[in-house]
Protein backbone atom coordinates (compact mmCIF):
# COMPACT_ATOMS: atom_id res chain seq x y z
CA UNK A 1 0.00 0.00 0.00
CA UNK A 2 1.45 3.41 -0.97
CA UNK A 3 -1.32 5.81 0.17
CA UNK A 4 -0.92 9.47 1.16
CA UNK A 5 -2.00 10.59 4.29
CA UNK A 6 -2.77 14.18 5.56
CA UNK A 7 -1.93 15.13 9.36
CA UNK A 8 -2.04 18.39 10.65
CA UNK A 9 -0.17 19.92 13.85
CA UNK A 10 -2.25 22.81 15.66
CA UNK A 11 -1.64 24.78 18.45
CA UNK A 12 0.96 23.26 20.13
CA UNK A 13 4.61 24.53 20.37
CA UNK A 14 7.53 23.76 18.03
CA UNK A 15 9.46 21.43 20.21
CA UNK A 16 6.15 19.00 20.76
CA UNK A 17 5.31 19.42 17.44
CA UNK A 18 8.75 17.66 16.57
CA UNK A 19 8.67 15.44 18.88
CA UNK A 20 4.92 13.76 17.44
CA UNK A 21 5.95 14.33 14.04
CA UNK A 22 8.66 12.10 14.50
CA UNK A 23 6.79 9.81 16.53
CA UNK A 24 4.64 9.18 13.64
CA UNK A 25 7.10 9.15 11.04
CA UNK A 26 9.10 6.24 12.57
CA UNK A 27 5.71 4.43 13.14
CA UNK A 28 3.71 5.22 9.94
CA UNK A 29 6.40 5.80 7.14
CA UNK A 30 6.78 2.76 6.23
CA UNK A 31 3.29 1.63 5.04
CA UNK A 32 1.32 5.76 4.02
CA UNK A 33 3.17 8.90 2.79
CA UNK A 34 2.70 11.45 4.96
CA UNK A 35 1.54 14.86 3.82
CA UNK A 36 2.06 17.31 6.92
CA UNK A 37 -0.75 20.37 5.72
CA UNK A 38 -2.73 22.94 7.33
CA UNK A 39 -6.14 22.58 9.25
CA UNK A 40 -8.48 24.28 6.26
CA UNK A 41 -6.74 21.19 3.30
CA UNK A 42 -9.77 20.19 2.25
CA UNK A 43 -7.62 16.50 1.92
CA UNK A 44 -7.21 16.62 6.00
CA UNK A 45 -7.87 12.92 7.56
CA UNK A 46 -5.94 13.15 11.07
CA UNK A 47 -6.15 16.39 12.96
CA UNK A 48 -4.24 16.68 16.07
CA UNK A 49 -4.80 19.40 17.99
CA UNK A 50 -4.40 21.55 21.42
CA UNK A 51 -7.53 20.73 23.70
CA UNK A 52 -7.99 24.98 24.61
CA UNK A 53 -8.96 25.52 20.93
CA UNK A 54 -11.18 21.96 19.94
CA UNK A 55 -14.08 24.26 20.58
CA UNK A 56 -13.29 27.61 17.63
CA UNK A 57 -15.72 28.31 15.65
CA UNK A 58 -12.96 27.57 12.51
CA UNK A 59 -12.27 24.20 13.76
CA UNK A 60 -16.03 23.78 14.29
CA UNK A 61 -16.69 24.01 10.47
CA UNK A 62 -13.87 21.37 9.32
CA UNK A 63 -15.24 18.40 11.94
CA UNK A 64 -16.70 15.39 9.24
CA UNK A 65 -17.09 11.78 9.99
CA UNK A 66 -13.71 10.69 8.44
CA UNK A 67 -11.75 13.02 9.84
CA UNK A 68 -9.79 11.61 12.93
CA UNK A 69 -9.01 14.10 15.70
CA UNK A 70 -6.83 13.65 18.29
CA UNK A 71 -7.03 16.46 21.13
CA UNK A 72 -3.57 17.45 22.84
CA UNK A 73 -3.44 17.99 26.87
CA UNK A 74 -0.66 19.05 29.37
CA UNK A 75 -1.80 16.61 32.56
CA UNK A 76 1.03 15.39 34.50
CA UNK A 77 -1.26 12.99 36.34
CA UNK A 78 -2.22 10.88 33.07
CA UNK A 79 1.08 11.71 30.92
CA UNK A 80 1.25 9.75 28.00
CA UNK A 81 -2.54 8.15 28.29
CA UNK A 82 -5.08 8.24 26.09
CA UNK A 83 -8.66 8.79 27.05
CA UNK A 84 -11.70 9.94 25.44
CA UNK A 85 -9.63 11.32 22.14
CA UNK A 86 -7.86 12.93 24.58
CA UNK A 87 -3.13 12.06 24.60
CA UNK A 88 -2.08 13.84 28.07
CA UNK A 89 1.53 15.10 28.07
CA UNK A 90 4.71 15.57 28.43
CA UNK A 91 4.46 12.57 26.02
CA UNK A 92 7.75 10.65 27.86
CA UNK A 93 6.58 7.54 26.78
CA UNK A 94 5.07 6.85 23.25
CA UNK A 95 4.03 3.87 23.49
CA UNK A 96 0.08 3.80 23.91
CA UNK A 97 0.61 6.74 21.51
CA UNK A 98 1.65 4.36 18.83
CA UNK A 99 -0.83 1.65 19.49
CA UNK A 100 -3.72 4.91 19.25
CA UNK A 101 -1.36 5.46 15.36
CA UNK A 102 -1.95 1.51 14.07
CA UNK A 103 -5.17 1.03 15.80
CA UNK A 104 -6.82 4.03 14.52
CA UNK A 105 -5.51 6.13 12.05
CA UNK A 106 -3.86 2.96 10.16
CA UNK A 107 -6.80 0.87 10.12
CA UNK A 108 -9.29 3.55 8.88
CA UNK A 109 -6.79 4.66 6.24
CA UNK A 110 -6.80 1.08 4.81
CA UNK A 111 -10.65 0.93 5.15
CA UNK A 112 -10.77 4.80 3.24
CA UNK A 113 -8.58 3.30 0.52
CA UNK A 114 -9.70 -0.07 -0.09
CA UNK A 115 -13.67 1.64 0.12
CA UNK A 116 -11.83 4.02 -2.85
CA UNK A 117 -11.26 1.14 -5.31
CA UNK A 118 -13.95 -0.64 -4.91
CA UNK A 119 -16.56 2.37 -4.96
CA UNK A 120 -17.36 4.19 -8.73
CA UNK A 121 -16.46 8.20 -8.50
CA UNK A 122 -19.57 9.91 -8.98
CA UNK A 123 -18.98 13.44 -10.63
CA UNK A 124 -20.57 16.39 -9.59
CA UNK A 125 -22.12 18.97 -12.17
CA UNK A 126 -20.36 22.26 -11.39
CA UNK A 127 -22.72 24.86 -10.49
CA UNK A 128 -22.72 28.74 -9.42
CA UNK A 129 -22.60 30.60 -5.78
CA UNK A 130 -25.73 32.10 -4.83
CA UNK A 131 -25.42 36.05 -4.24
CA UNK A 132 -26.42 35.88 -0.84
CA UNK A 133 -23.23 33.67 0.24
CA UNK A 134 -21.48 36.88 -1.61
CA UNK A 135 -23.65 39.27 -0.09
CA UNK A 136 -23.12 37.61 3.55
CA UNK A 137 -19.65 37.47 3.56
CA UNK A 138 -18.08 40.16 1.74
CA UNK A 139 -19.75 43.38 3.24
CA UNK A 140 -17.62 42.44 6.55
CA UNK A 141 -14.21 41.72 4.78
CA UNK A 142 -12.59 45.40 5.68
CA UNK A 143 -13.12 44.12 9.38
CA UNK A 144 -10.03 41.88 9.07
CA UNK A 145 -6.41 42.29 7.67
CA UNK A 146 -6.17 39.13 5.82
CA UNK A 147 -8.86 36.58 5.07
CA UNK A 148 -8.42 33.55 3.72
CA UNK A 149 -11.42 32.54 1.48
CA UNK A 150 -12.44 28.76 1.92
CA UNK A 151 -14.42 26.90 -1.07
CA UNK A 152 -15.77 23.99 1.42
CA UNK A 153 -12.90 24.41 3.71
CA UNK A 154 -10.55 23.78 0.73
CA UNK A 155 -8.41 27.35 0.42
CA UNK A 156 -9.05 29.50 -3.29
CA UNK A 157 -8.24 32.47 -2.12
CA UNK A 158 -6.35 35.67 -0.18
CA UNK A 159 -8.03 38.73 0.93
CA UNK A 160 -5.37 41.07 1.95
CA UNK A 161 -6.48 44.51 3.25
CA UNK A 162 -3.21 45.86 4.81
CA UNK A 163 -1.46 45.81 0.95
CA UNK A 164 -4.96 45.94 -0.86
CA UNK A 165 -3.71 42.88 -2.58
CA UNK A 166 -5.89 39.87 -3.93
CA UNK A 167 -5.04 36.08 -4.49
CA UNK A 168 -7.06 33.67 -6.29
CA UNK A 169 -6.76 29.94 -7.29
CA UNK A 170 -7.42 28.98 -10.83
CA UNK A 171 -9.45 26.07 -11.70
CA UNK A 172 -11.92 26.78 -9.27
CA UNK A 173 -14.75 23.94 -8.80
CA UNK A 174 -18.17 25.17 -7.90
CA UNK A 175 -20.24 21.95 -6.86
CA UNK A 176 -24.04 21.70 -5.58
CA UNK A 177 -23.97 22.27 -1.91
CA UNK A 178 -20.79 24.58 -2.21
CA UNK A 179 -20.40 27.20 0.87
CA UNK A 180 -18.06 30.13 0.93
CA UNK A 181 -16.44 30.88 3.86
CA UNK A 182 -13.96 33.29 5.17
CA UNK A 183 -11.37 32.61 7.82
CA UNK A 184 -8.12 34.88 9.36
CA UNK A 185 -5.14 34.28 7.78
CA UNK A 186 -1.89 33.33 9.34
CA UNK A 187 1.14 34.33 7.96
CA UNK A 188 2.14 30.36 6.41
CA UNK A 189 -0.90 30.49 4.44
CA UNK A 190 -0.07 34.11 3.51
CA UNK A 191 3.54 33.22 2.31
CA UNK A 192 2.26 30.36 0.48
CA UNK A 193 -0.23 32.33 -1.45
CA UNK A 194 1.99 34.71 -2.42
CA UNK A 195 4.99 32.21 -3.68
CA UNK A 196 2.39 30.33 -5.28
CA UNK A 197 0.52 32.54 -7.12
CA UNK A 198 0.10 36.51 -8.39
CA UNK A 199 -1.66 38.72 -6.38
CA UNK A 200 -4.09 41.55 -8.58
CA UNK A 201 -5.53 44.43 -7.12
CA UNK A 202 -7.91 43.58 -4.13
CA UNK A 203 -11.28 45.32 -5.88
CA UNK A 204 -10.61 44.53 -9.62
CA UNK A 205 -9.87 40.75 -7.69
CA UNK A 206 -13.06 40.77 -6.12
CA UNK A 207 -15.27 42.10 -9.08
CA UNK A 208 -13.76 39.08 -11.23
CA UNK A 209 -13.98 36.74 -8.71
CA UNK A 210 -17.89 37.62 -8.16
CA UNK A 211 -18.85 38.16 -11.91
CA UNK A 212 -16.78 34.68 -12.57
CA UNK A 213 -19.04 32.55 -9.99
CA UNK A 214 -22.26 34.26 -9.26
CA UNK A 215 -25.57 32.59 -10.34
CA UNK A 216 -27.04 34.17 -12.83
CA UNK A 217 -29.99 35.47 -10.30
CA UNK A 218 -28.45 38.67 -8.75
CA UNK A 219 -30.57 41.52 -6.54
CA UNK A 220 -32.16 43.75 -9.02
CA UNK A 221 -30.62 47.10 -9.95
CA UNK A 222 -33.02 49.52 -11.04
CA UNK A 223 -32.33 53.11 -10.29
CA UNK A 224 -29.28 55.39 -11.23
CA UNK A 225 -25.46 54.44 -10.60
CA UNK A 226 -22.16 56.12 -10.93
CA UNK A 227 -18.38 53.94 -11.30
CA UNK A 228 -15.83 54.58 -8.61
CA UNK A 229 -13.37 52.20 -9.95
CA UNK A 230 -13.21 50.84 -13.61
CA UNK A 231 -13.70 46.80 -13.31
CA UNK A 232 -10.92 45.16 -15.98
CA UNK A 233 -12.47 41.84 -16.88
CA UNK A 234 -10.11 39.15 -18.11
CA UNK A 235 -10.40 38.23 -21.74
CA UNK A 236 -13.79 36.51 -22.20
CA UNK A 237 -16.74 36.70 -24.52
CA UNK A 238 -18.50 39.24 -22.50
CA UNK A 239 -15.43 41.82 -21.98
CA UNK A 240 -16.36 44.13 -24.99
CA UNK A 241 -19.77 44.44 -23.73
CA UNK A 242 -18.67 44.88 -20.08
CA UNK A 243 -15.90 47.71 -21.17
CA UNK A 244 -18.82 49.64 -23.07
CA UNK A 245 -20.85 49.18 -19.73
CA UNK A 246 -18.36 50.34 -17.95
CA UNK A 247 -17.88 53.23 -20.03
CA UNK A 248 -22.11 54.19 -19.52
CA UNK A 249 -21.84 53.93 -15.76
CA UNK A 250 -18.62 55.52 -15.54
CA UNK A 251 -20.33 58.51 -16.50
CA UNK A 252 -23.38 58.46 -14.29
CA UNK A 253 -26.45 56.36 -16.00
CA UNK A 254 -29.75 54.74 -15.09
CA UNK A 255 -30.00 50.58 -15.75
CA UNK A 256 -32.76 51.19 -18.47
CA UNK A 257 -30.73 53.61 -20.31
CA UNK A 258 -28.24 51.21 -20.61
CA UNK A 259 -30.35 48.25 -21.10
CA UNK A 260 -32.07 50.20 -24.18
CA UNK A 261 -28.66 51.42 -25.67
CA UNK A 262 -26.44 48.15 -25.81
CA UNK A 263 -29.45 46.27 -26.00
CA UNK A 264 -28.67 43.71 -22.75
CA UNK A 265 -30.57 41.93 -20.74
CA UNK A 266 -31.41 42.99 -17.08
CA UNK A 267 -29.79 40.24 -15.41
CA UNK A 268 -26.56 40.67 -17.23
CA UNK A 269 -26.60 44.38 -15.93
CA UNK A 270 -27.81 42.98 -12.44
CA UNK A 271 -24.48 40.50 -12.26
CA UNK A 272 -22.30 43.51 -13.51
CA UNK A 273 -23.44 46.05 -10.93
CA UNK A 274 -23.82 43.00 -8.07
CA UNK A 275 -20.24 42.47 -8.51
CA UNK A 276 -19.60 46.18 -8.85
CA UNK A 277 -20.99 46.56 -5.27
CA UNK A 278 -19.05 43.46 -3.62
CA UNK A 279 -16.04 45.25 -4.78
CA UNK A 280 -17.40 48.26 -3.71
CA UNK A 281 -16.98 49.99 -7.04
CA UNK A 282 -20.38 51.93 -7.06
CA UNK A 283 -22.34 54.37 -5.38
CA UNK A 284 -26.26 55.26 -6.08
CA UNK A 285 -27.12 58.30 -7.21
CA UNK A 286 -29.60 61.18 -8.05
CA UNK A 287 -31.24 60.66 -11.37
CA UNK A 288 -30.24 64.24 -12.44
CA UNK A 289 -26.71 63.64 -11.40
CA UNK A 290 -26.47 61.00 -14.55
CA UNK A 291 -24.90 62.40 -17.52
CA UNK A 292 -26.58 59.80 -19.86
CA UNK A 293 -30.25 60.44 -17.56
CA UNK A 294 -29.95 64.12 -18.91
CA UNK A 295 -29.14 63.14 -22.63
CA UNK A 296 -32.38 60.60 -22.28
CA UNK A 297 -34.38 63.19 -21.17
CA UNK A 298 -33.95 65.31 -24.17
CA UNK A 299 -34.04 62.56 -26.63
CA UNK A 300 -37.87 62.38 -25.26
CA UNK A 301 -38.22 65.58 -25.02
CA UNK A 302 -37.45 66.13 -28.58
CA UNK A 303 -39.43 63.35 -29.99
CA UNK A 304 -42.98 65.68 -29.89
CA UNK A 305 -41.06 68.69 -31.56
CA UNK A 306 -39.90 65.84 -34.63
CA UNK A 307 -43.18 64.77 -34.84
CA UNK A 308 -45.27 68.10 -34.94
CA UNK A 309 -42.52 69.35 -37.67
CA UNK A 310 -43.31 65.91 -39.48
CA UNK A 311 -46.78 66.58 -39.44
CA UNK A 312 -46.44 70.45 -40.26
CA UNK A 313 -44.00 69.01 -43.29
CA UNK A 314 -47.16 66.83 -44.57
CA UNK A 315 -49.93 69.48 -44.25
CA UNK A 316 -47.83 72.00 -46.06
CA UNK A 317 -46.58 69.98 -48.33
CA UNK A 318 -42.58 70.78 -47.97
Amino acid sequence: MNNTLYISVFGLNLNVINEIKSIISNKLATNITIHWTHIADSKLQVLLINDDFIDLPNINKIKHNRLIILKLKKNELHANKIQHDTLFLPLTNPTEFEIWLVNTVLTQTCNQLQNNILQPIVKDVEYKLSHQQFSNLFTQINNHQRLLILLDTNPIGLIDNINNEFWIKSQIKILQKSELTLIPADTNTVVNFKYSSKSINLQHGLWQFVWDYVGYETPTFSKHYRLLHWPQPIDCIERKSLLKMSAFFMEGSSTQYVAEKMQLSQNFINRFLFACDIANMIEEIPAMATVFHTQQVVEQSSKPLQQLFRSLRKKLGI
